[in-house]
C-alpha cells in the first residue's frame, strides 16, 4: 500500500500537526519493511517531530531492533538527541532493550557517557528503572563511567539504591561505583538504602565499604523518611528519582515538555527547577 501511494504521488515528507512524518510513525511502530521503502524513496532519516523524536530515537525507545539496525546502516546519527537531550542509547537503556543497546554500542563513535539535559547518562536511566541486563551490558563497554553525577550530584548507584534495585546495586558496585558519596542535598547512600525498607541493600553497601577500607555509618534513616515503592509507570522526581504519588508532585510546564517534576518532599526541602525563573505547579 505504501509503495502504491508513493507511486501515485503521495508526499513522503508530509507531517502531522505534532511533526510526525510517515518515517517517524513507521519507525515508532516497528514496521521495518515500510521503513525500508520510505528510506529507499528518499525520506529524511534525521527528521524530528515537535518533541525532537527522530526515527532512530522512536525505534530505540520501543525496542525495534531491526528498524534501528536499518536506520544505522543508512547513516542515522547514533548520538542524536531529542528536545530533552535524550539519545537513542538513553531511551533504549531506560526501557531495557538489550538488543538495541548492543547495536548502538557497536558503533565506535558512540559516547556511552553522553548525558541528557539533567546530566543523566544511559547507565543512570537503566539503574533508576532497575534494568539489570541493560546495566550489565553498559558496564561492559570500555570507557563507561559509573560515577557520573546528574544536576543534583546523584549517580547511577544513588538511583538504584533509592529505588530498591538490589541486583543493579550489586552490578554497579562490582563495576567500580563509589559507595561513600553524598548527593546534592547532603544525603549519603546509606540514608537512601535504609529508606527502602530492604535491609540487604544497606548491608551490601556497608560490607563493600569495609572491604575497601572506607567508613560508612550504620545508623538507619530517621523515622520521618517514608519508604516510597518503585512504580515504573508513575512520574518520578527529577531530584531524588523516587516515584511521585498522584497529586503529590510539583511540575514545570517549561522543562522537558512539562515532564520535569519534584516530589513534595524535595520541593519542601527547597529544591526547585533547573531554571530559577520557572514556576512549579502542584498536580
Amino acid at each position: 500500500v505504501v509503495k502504491l501511494l508513493l507511486e501515485k504521488g503521495a508526499d513522503l515528507s508530509v507531517a502531522s500537526n505534532d511533526g510526525w512524518t510517515p518515517l517517524n510513525i513507521a519507525s515508532n511502530n516497528g514496521h521495518v519493511e515500510v521503513v525500508k521503502v520510505l528510506v529507499e524513496k528518499g525520506a529524511n532519516i534525521s527528521v524530528a517531530n515537535n518533541n525532537g523524536l527522530t526515527p532512530l530515537i522512536a525505534a530505540s525507545v520501543n525496542g525495534h531492533a531491526e528498524v534501528v539496525k536499518l536506520l544505522l546502516e543508512k547513516g542515522a546519527d547514533v548520538s542524536i538527541t531529542n528536545n530533552d537531550g535524550l539519545t537513542p542509547l538513553i531511551v533504549a537503556s531506560a526501557n531495557g532493550h538489550v538488543e538495541v543497546i548492543e547495536l548502538l554500542l557497536g558503533f565506535p563513535d558512540i559516547n556511552v557517557n553522553k548525558p541528557d539535559r539533567s546530566g543523566r547518562t544511559a547507565l543512570f536511566f537503566a539503574s533508576r528503572f532497575g534494568q539489570h541486563q541493560a546495566v550489565q551490558v553498559l558496564l561492559s563497554k570500555s570507557g563507561i563511567n559509573p560515577d557520573t553525577g546528574d544536576w543534583t550530584g546523584s549517580t547511577p548507584l544513588f538511583a538504584a539504591v533509592a529505588n530498591g534495585h538490589l541486583e543493579v546495586v550489586e552490578l554497579l558496585i562490582a563495576g567500580g561505583a563509589t559507595v561513600v558519596k553524598q548527593d546534592g542535598v547532603g544525603r549519603d547512600l546509606i540514608w537512601w538504602a535504609w529508606r527502602t525498607g530492604n535491609p540487604q541493600i544497606p548491608q551490601l553497601l556497608v560490607q563493600h565499604a569495609e572491604r575497601v577500607g572506607s567508613h560508612m555509618p550504620h545508623d538507619p534513616t530517621p523515622n520521618h523518611a517514608i519508604s516510597t515503592p518503585f512504580d515504573p509507570k508513575a512520574a518520578w522526581c527529577d531530584a531524588c528519582t523516587l516515584s511521585i504519588r498522584e497529586g503529590c508532585g510539583y511540575f514545570c510546564s517549561g522543562c522537558d515538555n512539562g515532564g520535569f517534576g519534584l516530589c513534595a518532599e524535595c520541593f519542601d526541602g527547597g529544591i526547585r527547577c533547573r531554571e530559577d525563573s520557572h514556576v512549579l505547579v502542584l498536580r
